[in-house]
């Protein structure tokens, strides 16, 4: 009676599950629509890094700039919805000219951004020379040859009006500088030749490995892998992954990371009354963080 009960109930079990296994084959697969591509202002923390990588630590930054916004908590959400205000774009617009100027009146940053000789008040080779290079560190991809085009006559114009060369090239930098191309992060993808599906391009990647893993800019390595299509391949996106996390940058980026995650950037702008709470000062918040 026992084992009859067990082996009608044994077999019932198993209907339910063949019936239940055919209402998953015939189920059919969600349809998933993808986020529409936004473009992440970066925020004044990956700003600084961005310009220390570019320039060096010799030059002042900017003391104003458009703050930061906090979106769900967390400056990476607000940095994907906001835009810049006019008095934002005047902001920018004004620290990337001090920036090229302090560049190219410090002999040591000047040498390091133009290798070349300019022959004359206007070269439009040398400066085509150091715009291709620093845009495409600035943009995180090469400049389209209209782009590069339009930075070497704004400075060949301005160098015949200021009458130097370098004077010239100070409005080419500066351009780069404010241009949308730097102060956001474009990331729009392209369609994989082998699947059709979407997909972040190599310079893409780069970007966002870089910003991830580092919070600044792709070095030199990383952009090299980007032109050799390697960070499109699961084997070279390895390779530049543990060459990042070795790198003593890799603690900025973690870092970084946390202290959105966990809010430690309102620790910056902690404040009490110093009557009541007699130790308070400046210091309490950023050594709390």
């Amino acid at each position: 009676m026992t084992v009859a009960l067990a082996t009608a109930a044994c077999q019932n079990q198993g209907a339910d599950s063949s019936v239940k296994v055919e209402a998953v084959l015939e189920r059919e697969e969600p349809v998933v629509v993808l986020p529409e591509p936004n473009m992440r202002r970066l925020t004044q923390t990956q700003y600084e890094n961005a310009v220390h990588a570019l320039l060096g630590h010799d030059v002042v930054l900017p003391s104003s700039l458009e703050p930061d916004e906090v979106a769900d908590g967390l400056l990476a959400i607000g940095a994907s919805l906001t835009t810049i205000s006019p008095r934002g774009v005047e902001q920018y617009e004004t620290a990337a000219y001090s920036l090229a100027t302090q560049a190219m009146e410090n002999e040591a940053i000047r040498d390091d951004l133009v290798p070349c000789e300019s022959d004359g008040t206007q070269d439009d080779v040398c400066a085509a020379s150091v715009l291709s290079a620093f845009g495409e560190r600035a943009w995180r991809r090469p400049l389209a040859d209209e782009e590069l085009e339009t930075l070497v006559s704004l400075s060949g114009g301005a160098s015949v009006v200021l009458g130097t060369f370098d004077a010239g090239l100070i409005y080419g930098l500066a351009a780069i500088l404010q241009s949308p191309n730097f102060l956001f992060r474009i990331e729009l993808g392209e369609d994989d030749p082998e699947s059709g599906e979407r997909r972040f391009s190599d310079y893409e990647m780069a970007s966002r490995l870089s910003f991830f893993l580092w919070n600044t800019i792709p070095d030199e390595a990383l952009m090299n892998a980007a032109e050799q299509g390697e960070l499109t391949q699961d084997e070279g996106l390895s390779v530049q992954v543990d060459r990042m996390m070795e790198d003593p940058r890799f603690e900025d980026g973690l870092r970084e990371f946390f202290s959105d995650m966990l809010m430690l950037h309102e620790l910056d702008g902690l404040n009490k009354d110093p009557t009541i709470f007699t130790h308070m000062s400046p210091e309490v918040g950023p050594s709390a963080r």
